[in-house]
């Protein structure tokens, strides 16, 4: 269980972070490969706290001048949302970059806080930095924000969507009434 808190952010928000967080084609996924997991095979689990208790994560919405202001001695994190790993981690998503997507990001506005919201609380648990694999979707644990070129933007750490895995399944039963069908009509000619 990761208990998070928020600061900076409407109540409107509030529940699109919860939403993205609990979202099966992310951290939440029950599926998630071993590696993505740490090796751990469980499923995260992201409960938001208040007061008394301790978060383990925190994530601010932060002005651009207080961000350069915390990173600014370090060119490498200009412009970019930040995670400090520590307790509590903080997560620190760049009030510019979540109002108004980087231009050089492929996606929709959506697209992209559901990738930075992803993307940073995989920060939060471990993981780091992967590189894209050319004309594939991104990896989540890619840098996005500085663009999309060489994949497609994506905010998920699964990669089939649930619509996919239904449709499989409905095909499935329509193969299985025809075989019943053939049977019936084998008979038929003995």
């Amino acid at each position: 269980m990761i208990r998070y808190t928020v600061q900076g952010f409407s109540k409107k928000t509030l529940k699109f972070l919860k939403a993205t967080l609990d979202d099966e084609r992310g951290l939440a996924s029950k599926d998630l490969p071993l590696h993505l997991s740490r090796g751990h095979g469980h499923t995260y689990q992201f409960k938001r706290c208040r007061k008394p208790h301790t978060p383990s994560v925190v994530i601010s919405l932060t002005p651009r001048e207080r961000m350069d202001a915390k990173f600014g001695d370090n060119p490498a994190l200009k412009n970019l949302s930040v995670t400090e790993r520590g307790y509590p981690m903080r997560i620190y998503i760049d009030a510019v970059n979540w109002h108004t997507k980087p231009k050089d990001f492929g996606g929709s506005l959506t697209t992209y806080r559901q990738y930075l919201i992803q993307h940073e609380m995989g920060h939060c648990l471990g993981l780091d930095h992967e590189e894209p694999v050319p004309h594939q979707k991104c990896p989540v644990m890619y840098q996005q924000t500085k663009g999309t070129r060489q994949c497609q933007a994506n905010p998920w750490f699964m990669r089939e969507s649930g619509r996919k895995k239904r449709s499989t399944k409905k095909k499935k039963k329509k193969k299985s009434r025809h075989k019943v069908k053939e049977r019936s009509t084998n008979k038929d000619l003995r």
